[in-house]
């Protein structure tokens, strides 16, 4: 695990189960919150929040899944479960108040959402 904090009151929970798993988390500003499980072998990670009450909920299980959160503004929830192996997905959010709930399983898939 690996946790960069700037700012105040930002948090950060994680859970690692398994092998080899790697969280990269980056927060700047105020109130920030992020919560990562992972779970199986070889799954990546990394949340980067700048802002003011963004929320990022990350849950992966499988195996060689990368996962990439970016929040910038204020109030913005994203709320991402991964599962299967050698998937990838990008979650970006600019500016206030959006909200993402997606699921990724399977082999192979990659996925891109961005909010603005």
């Amino acid at each position: 695990v690996s946790r960069v904090q700037r700012g105040f009151e930002n948090s950060l929970g994680a859970a690692q189960y398994g092998f080899r798993q790697t969280l990269t988390v980056q927060q700047q500003g105020w109130q920030n919150t992020a919560i990562t499980t992972q779970d199986g072998g070889r799954n990546r990670t990394v949340v980067a929040q700048s802002g003011y009450r963004n929320i990022a909920t990350t849950t992966q299980s499988g195996r060689c899944n990368i996962l990439g959160v970016a929040q910038t503004g204020a109030g913005n929830t994203a709320d991402v479960t991964q599962g299967g192996g050698c998937n990838a997905m990008a979650v970006i959010q600019i500016g206030n108040g959006n909200n993402v709930t997606t699921r990724q399983n399977g082999n192979g898939n990659v996925a891109v959402i961005i909010q603005d």
